[in-house]
């Protein structure tokens, strides 16, 4: 038993590291172009918020926008990311607590 879990376990970290990820060279592409369409298209969301005096929500997203565009800009100067991939999931949560919450 103690052989079989110590395989699994460095299956799953072999798995798990960089060098198996395969969207790993691509990743920069990929935040260029969703990054980009992101933030044009969260604009017109972020503007009537403002207008439907829901200022959480859209200072919510207003903080998504900005980390979004931070790492676009990073990205087409050719730097590494200042905002790691997953820390933008962290808004996006806030935001979906907030909106579930609301009566």
């Amino acid at each position: 038993m103690g052989k079989q879990s110590n395989d699994l376990i460095q299956w799953i970290r072999d798995v798990s590291t960089a060098q198996s990820d395969s969207l790993a060279p691509y990743r920069d592409r990929i935040m260029h172009s969703m990054g980009g369409v992101t933030v044009l298209l969260l604009t017109p969301f972020t503007i009537n918020n403002f207008l439907q005096q829901r200022y959480l929500v859209a200072l919510i997203l207003l903080v998504i926008q900005a980390l979004t565009f931070a790492n676009v800009y990073a990205v087409r100067r050719g730097r590494p990311v200042p905002v790691p991939f997953a820390l933008l999931l962290v808004p996006f949560l806030a935001l979906i607590m907030h909106v579930a919450a609301a009566p």
